[in-house]
């Protein structure tokens, strides 16, 4: 079963993400708050992927994005890029980066559902 981290500084969010994975797969799902926990679980329990979020306080997601690619233990974790950020310059940051997917917010659940899927089921 993989693993998914989803690392949003909302609540709300995070919440949002874990039921929709939860109703459209069979997934481990591991939360964070902010970059910080997301690269120490990311660090411990070497997830599938992981759904970050762009804009947080203190480490921001591309922040945390460049931590996971420059880490050989974490490197190869597929990243899915969140942000009410939708402006090509973001996403072309995020991608250059090494993020696998982006998608802008508010997105629709079954639609970030169906990245992971095909993400998982090619």
């Amino acid at each position: 079963m993989p693993t998914i981290l989803v690392v949003d500084d909302q609540p709300s969010v995070v919440r949002s993400v874990s039921v929709t994975l939860e109703r459209w797969g069979d997934y481990d799902i591991l939360e964070a708050a902010d970059g910080e926990t997301a690269l120490a679980l990311a660090r411990q329990h070497h997830p599938d992927m992981v759904i970050l979020d762009v804009m947080m306080p203190g480490m921001d997601g591309f922040q945390v994005l460049d931590a996971l690619k420059a880490d050989p233990a974490t490197r190869d974790i597929a990243v899915l890029m969140i942000t009410a950020r939708d402006d090509a310059i973001s996403m072309a940051h995020g991608l250059e980066h090494g993020a696998d997917y982006y998608l802008p917010k508010p997105f629709q659940p079954r639609e970030m559902a169906t990245i992971v899927q095909r993400h998982f089921d090619p």
